[in-house]
This record gives C-alpha cells, sequence and structure tokens, in this order.
C-alpha cells in the first residue's frame, strides 16, 4: 500500500482541514514547495473539505513531493459524520505510524460568523452551533490524531489562528470567541507537552476577507479593510502560507507559542 524509499529520506504525514481553497490550498502548495525543495522529503497527506472538486484540484498541484494523497469530504459541524470521517481517515495507517519522522496536524478550517451582530445580541443557541463547527471538531480531531500517530517520531499540531484571538474587534464577537478559544486549547496542549504553534497569518485577500468588507457594517475596522484591499495592501495567501511551511520546516518556533505573519 505505501511506497518504500532509501533510508535517508525523510516520510511526514500531514493533515490538513480546509484543503479545497483560499488559505487552506496555500498551505497545501506552500508545504510542498518548502518541504521539497531538497528533494529529500515524502508527504503523506490526508486533505479534509466539503468541495470534492476543489479538493482533488488542490491534490493535483502537489507535484513536488512524492507521496500518497488521500482525500476526504465531510462537514465537520455535524457529530455523526465528524466521527465516521475520523474512522475513515485513520483506517489507512492500520497503525504502521513509527516510520514518520514528523506527523502534523494543521487545524485550517473555520468559518467568520454573523459579523451583523454585536456581542450583545449573540444567543446561546448560535453560539453553540458556532462552536460545534469552529472548536468541537478540532479537539476532536485532534485527539484522534495524537492517538492513532502516537508512534510518530515528532508530531505537531497547528492552529490557524487569527489577531482576533488576541485583540477585541466590533462585530467579531463569535469569530474572536472561536479563535481564543482554539488558541488557548493548542497553549495548553503545549503545557502538557505537545508540540503546538497559533499561527496568524494576516489579513489576507481571500473569500472570507471579501465576505468581512461585505457584511460588516459600517465603521473603522470596515473602513480600514476597504483601505487595505484599494491600495493592495492585504496579504497574499501564499506568502502567508509560506512563512508558516518554513516555521514549521525550521522546527524552532516555541511550543504553544501565538505566531503572527508579520512577527515573523
Amino acid at each position: 500500500f505505501f511506497f518504500f524509499f532509501s533510508s535517508c529520506v525523510m516520510r511526514i504525514f500531514v493533515m490538513l482541514t480546509g484543503a479545497s481553497k483560499g488559505f487552506g490550498r496555500a498551505v497545501a502548495k506552500a508545504m510542498d514547495e518548502v518541504f521539497g525543495s531538497g528533494g529529500e522529503v515524502v508527504i503523506d497527506w490526508v486533505l479534509l473539505a466539503r468541495d470534492d472538486g476543489r479538493l482533488k484540484e488542490t491534490a493535483a498541484e502537489l507535484t513536488k513531493c512524492p507521496g500518497e494523497k488521500h482525500m476526504f469530504t465531510a462537514r465537520l459541524d455535524d457529530p455523526k459524520v465528524l466521527e465516521q470521517t475520523q474512522q475513515r481517515i485513520f483506517k489507512f495507517t492500520e497503525g504502521n505510524t513509527d516510520y514518520y519522522e514528523r506527523a502534523i496536524l494543521i487545524n485550517n478550517v473555520g468559518s467568520l460568523g454573523d459579523i451583523t451582530q454585536k456581542a450583545a445580541d449573540v444567543d446561546a443557541v448560535t453560539a453553540a452551533d458556532y462552536f460545534r463547527f469552529n472548536v468541537f471538531h478540532v479537539m476532536s480531531l485532534t485527539k484522534h490524531f495524537l492517538k492513532e500517530l502516537d508512534k510518530a517520531k515528532e508530531k505537531v499540531v497547528v492552529n490557524i489562528s487569527s489577531l482576533a484571538a488576541v485583540k477585541p474587534m466590533a462585530g467579531f464577537c463569535l469569530y474572536a470567541m472561536g479563535k481564543a478559544s482554539r488558541d488557548m486549547y493548542h497553549a495548553t496542549l503545549a503545557e502538557e507537552g505537545v508540540r503546538t504553534l497559533n499561527y496568524a497569518p494576516g489579513p489576507m485577500d481571500t473569500d472570507m476577507q471579501a465576505e468581512i468588507r461585505d457584511k460588516l457594517p459600517e465603521g473603522p475596522l470596515h473602513a480600514m479593510f476597504s483601505k487595505m484591499k484599494a491600495e493592495d495592501k492585504l496579504v497574499d495567501p501564499h506568502d502567508s502560507a509560506l512563512k508558516l511551511a518554513r516555521l514549521l520546516r525550521e522546527d524552532s518556533f516555541q511550543s504553544g507559542a501565538h505566531i503572527d505573519y508579520f512577527d515573523c
């Protein structure tokens, strides 16, 4: 089932959620580029997203590193579907994970939430639904990843964070709460001995940023983002993804740290 390579080649396992578009696709391509630059790395991929067609497009663009590519489409906000998907994901490893030098989980997928509401207007049902998709699935995937890849020589769990995790922003109540919760979850994992990284990719020129400019009520933040777009100052997703891939390749960051695009 698996290909075998000479002993001088490093084999790594990478699981990436939200891999079909935007920053997720950029991360996949950047990892392939950075880790494949020397020709001594094999990557076995597990790519997750809702859109099967776009997921296949992402996989087709990963050409620099040889290795297996496994794609899974699922709604991660449905607990039953999530559990079934996790069973399917880790079945192919068959417990044979001790030959991985590194196993990397990148918790990328997330949603914006309703940015037209003020914090005082958010109800508990809406918040629970938001957390089910944006926080609880991350905890579940991470738990299974650490259990199933326990024989890998090194395991790293990456959370795609945001400035909103550490700085309050009007209109971003749910988004900020979700990102802050994820940051603290990954920081706590680090305190308990798991190597983690919270990476904030900056204000990127993506579909989510377009949604922010379209839906966020008029105000200082809306004006700031609109000006950044007009002046072409939004971050290129590929540039940000390259910084993340290099952080992971160099592997010198402090476990549990929150690192922003503009800090590295």
